[in-house]
């Protein structure tokens, strides 16, 4: 609920504010929703994008909602992605740390951070990338909690970093780790 009033607040500051980005991916989801194809500008393939995981997954959902609902629908879409990101910090805090407190104050501070309800409402994909990098935080720590290997679980650990990289190339640094 607190996270909620957190969103709001950030909401109410920054509520008009979206990237360029933000509408760099809108465009390229209206094309391919109106079948002209994976481009900016009709008959103009051009790679203008950082993250086709969030162009795919726009596209899925202005399917649903329709092209005129985008703008709403990739705010919508970060904000929930942020609120899933600590639930993913709680589990990596349970992870990390064996006190209480330290995991109250690690998934307090994260909740919080002021950058992250900025980016949230950006509807850009900054929180799909932050969701999926704690994942695969979270399963690399449990997959080194393990004795013995367990392919499905590094199967698990190299697809989500395999989607972390389609969702930001940066996120290409986590291969490495995954697979070691």
């Amino acid at each position: 609920l607190l996270c909620l009033a957190v969103i709001l607040g950030a909401y109410l500051l920054h509520g008009d504010y979206f990237g360029d980005d933000t509408f760099i991916h809108l465009t390229f989801v209206k094309n391919l929703l109106k079948g002209k194809g994976f481009v900016y500008n009709t008959g103009k393939p051009v790679y203008g994008f950082t993250s086709v995981l969030w162009i795919g997954v726009l596209t899925g959902l202005g399917r649903i909602f329709g092209s005129s609902a985008l703008p709403s629908v990739a705010r919508v879409a970060s904000m929930f992605f942020a609120l899933a990101s600590i639930f993913i910090a709680n589990r990596v805090s349970k992870q990390l740390f064996s006190s209480k407190a330290a995991r109250w104050s690690f998934v307090a501070i994260f909740s919080f951070d002021p950058y992250l309800w900025r980016w949230a409402i950006t509807g850009m994909e900054t929180t799909l990338s932050l969701f999926l990098v704690l994942w695969v935080l979270s399963k690399g720590l449990e997959l080194l909690e393990r004795t013995g290997f367990a392919f499905s679980q590094a199967f698990v650990l190299g697809i989500l970093s395999g989607f972390a990289f389609l969702c930001r190339p940066e996120c290409g640094l986590l291969l490495p780790w995954s697979f070691a």
